[in-house]
């Protein structure tokens, strides 16, 4: 009966996933049957038939032509996507809810508008002037809101974008050329030069299946009442009493506290705190990120590469401090070229927080570079890493450290055959004195940076690529942030390793 449910709830879980399991094990036929694959699939997500060529509509029906801006010429889009591309414009006309986000390019500029925040109205007039046929279907993040540039999307503050030719083809607007070559010398006039390169951050909580089927409760002697505790230890600490039951007692108060509908509703209770309230906070409220989705603990979002890793750490010590100190969360940080196709990269940041829980072995963050040159870097690590990366970026930042030692550890690791961590540290130690100011608490930092790699990795060759790439990846950023303001942590952002020289 339903009243005593509670008794058979951990079972009725392990049933339902085991169900749940099966379905998922085979295909479905009636889709099979009635689905056909036929003609010219989408070219945006590939995976879907094309409904229509939207350009020939637009020509027939006067009613479409509205849309011509919206859809590229050659562009086939399939029902999803149509629906996508058009529901804003939807939301707009129907509902009266204007839906804006940021563009890739305004993501990678978010450093530049940071440390831009006296620059010249004159010249954001200038821009507004110019440019003021296109109509801007994306918004800055919320925590630019008082910045002279928030009305300005970012790809207007990169000086390729001011082409005619371009502007013309995406726009459907033509542009006076003096006027573009003018800003243009006005971006270098006031040396505004954002960085082409933004971050994808997925985070994912760590064997959430184990929390669910009570692997993670408490013991019963953590929830049961202190006195009813006191009484049973009394008991099985009478000589009188038979070891059968001494034993049954510790058994009892050992073992995990039993699945319940209550724990259950704390649990998702929790886990809705955290994704509707605490992730908006730390990512949009601190760090001058934009959440695209966050449900339970999966966390999707854009960021500058300026404040990305600081929020990342921020975010998986919310997380812990929402659901429970025995809770981990694994995070993937992909850095992309603004142009990137971002349905790519997002596919990429899923397999970057893959590898941040198979590679890394959960609690951990993974990294993935992409340059526009095609070179993709990786590497990751455990949590405490996180301040060490950044440390070393301001290393790199303020040459400290020159930039030649980070290809040299490179060169010599992709030379390196025999995987000997004795030889390498040697090298280490010569290779860092010999291309930098040879500051000995800043090498010891980096050389109990490389160990950090040693302990939480155990194969030796691999540790060593992804400390390499850990150091080409810092003097990469180390040149493309643009506001060092959260390089300049404090305590409160990181529980260990605040300072540079000091150990984790």
């Amino acid at each position: 009966t339903t009243t005593k449910l509670g008794s058979v709830y951990s079972l009725l879980l392990v049933l339902v996933e085991k169900l749940l399991a099966a379905r998922k094990s085979f295909r479905n036929p009636i889709k099979n049957l009635f689905y056909k694959s036929n003609g010219c699939k989408c070219t945006l997500c590939g995976e879907f038939n094309a409904i229509i060529k939207i350009q020939d509509l637009c020509k027939e029906n006067r009613n479409y032509r509205s849309l011509i801006n919206l859809i590229q010429e050659n562009e086939h889009l399939c029902g999803v996507c149509i629906t996508k591309r058009l529901f804003p414009l939807f939301a707009d006309e129907k509902l009266g809810i204007k839906l804006k986000f940021p563009s890739t390019s305004e993501m990678a500029s978010i450093g530049t508008k940071i440390i831009n925040q006296n620059i010249d109205p004159n010249f954001i007039e200038k821009i507004k002037n110019t440019l003021k046929e296109i109509n801007q279907n994306s918004s800055s993040v919320p925590k630019l809101k008082c910045n002279p540039l928030f009305n300005i999307d970012g790809q207007w503050l990169i000086k390729e974008n001011y082409d005619k030719k371009r502007i013309k083809r995406e726009y459907g607007v033509e542009v006076d050329e003096d006027k573009l070559k003018e800003i243009k010398g006005d971006l270098e006039k006031y040396q505004i030069n954002p960085s082409r390169y933004y971050a994808i951050l997925m985070m994912d909580g760590d064997r959430i299946g184990k929390w669910l089927k009570g692997e993670f409760n408490l013991t019963i002697e953590q929830s049961i009442h202190p006195k009813v505790v006191s009484t049973m230890r009394t008991i099985m600490e009478n000589p009188e009493v038979s070891d059968s039951i001494k034993k049954s007692f510790s058994y009892i108060l050992d073992k995990n506290h039993p699945n319940s509908p209550s724990i259950h509703q704390l649990f998702s209770r929790r886990l809705s705190h955290f994704a509707l309230e605490e992730v908006k906070k730390v990512v949009e409220d601190e760090f001058y990120g934009k959440v695209v989705y966050a449900g339970g603990d999966d966390v999707l979002a854009l960021l500058p590469i300026d404040s990305v890793f600081a929020c990342a750490y921020k975010l998986q010590e919310s997380f812990k401090s929402t659901l429970s100190s025995k809770a981990t969360a694994s995070t993937g940080i992909t850095i992309v070229h603004y142009k990137y196709p971002l349905y790519l990269a997002i596919e990429e940041a899923r397999l970057t927080e893959k590898l941040a829980k198979n590679e890394f072995n959960r609690n951990s963050f993974c990294i993935k570079v992409i340059k526009n040159s095609g070179e993709i870097r990786i590497t990751g690590g455990k949590w405490r890493l996180i301040p060490r990366l950044l440390n070393i970026i301001k290393m790199f930042r303020e040459e400290e450290v020159s930039s030649r030692f980070a290809y040299k550890i490179l060169q010599l690791v992709e030379e390196q055959i025999e995987c000997d961590t004795c030889l390498f540290n040697i090298e280490l130690k010569r290779i860092f004195y010999n291309s930098s100011k040879g500051d000995k608490s800043n090498f010891d930092y980096i050389k109990s940076t490389f160990d950090f790699f040693l302990e939480d990795i155990k194969d030796k060759r691999k540790s060593m690529v992804y400390f390499a790439n850990f150091l080409v990846i810092a003097r990469f950023l180390a040149s493309e942030i643009r506001a060092d303001d959260f390089l300049k942590f404090d305590e409160s952002y990181f529980k260990e390793d605040y300072k540079v020289g000091v150990e984790g």
